[in-house]
């Protein structure tokens, strides 16, 4: 099982749609369903394509298609995921509980670009960041997906969830 963040936009502006809807959102202004794509590069292509990107670096464009690429492809149905939102000091866990699915109807709700969804079982909000080991925390930088690779990284959030809420959710 992986442990993923994801970021609820720049400045955790859609903490509180995803934690509602129990849901997590991407988009990059990308309004294709990813599952129209052979692979990362075959996306990559397509993005470098896009006036958006007109003049980008390649590491950009390629930054962008990797974070699609993982959101679409990579996390699995029961991955922990690490939700960065509005507050600095707080953390929300979750599961993902269902695949990919492109949504663009989500874009008119969030009056944002983003078209790529995850259903989340969210077991645990705004949890204090202090809880946890720092290493775990440290692992959540500025990019909208990040995989966390820390030695048994999963265990210690179940653990600490489960000490935090007083339930088992493993």
């Amino acid at each position: 099982m992986n442990v993923w963040v994801i970021r609820a936009g720049r400045n955790g502006e859609f903490e509180d749609f995803f934690l509602g809807q129990g849901i997590a959102v991407i988009g990059f202004g990308f309004q294709h369903d990813l599952a129209d794509f052979a692979g990362m590069d075959d996306l990559r292509e397509r993005l470098s394509r896009l006036p958006r990107y007109s003049g980008d670096s390649t590491q950009r464009v390629t930054a962008s298609a990797s974070s699609l690429w993982r959101f679409y492809d990579e996390i699995q149905k029961g991955d922990i995921v690490l939700l960065a939102g509005k507050n600095p000091q707080t953390v929300s866990v979750g599961r993902i509980s269902g695949g990919y699915s492109f949504c663009p109807e989500i874009t008119d709700l969030l009056k944002s670009a983003m078209y790529h969804t995850r259903t989340v079982e969210w077991i645990a909000k705004h949890m204090s960041r202090d809880i946890f080991d720092s290493d775990l925390m440290n692992a959540i930088g500025r990019r909208t997906i990040s995989k966390v690779n820390r030695c048994n990284a999963d265990e210690r959030i179940r653990h600490t969830v489960n000490t935090y809420i007083w339930r088992d959710y493993a």
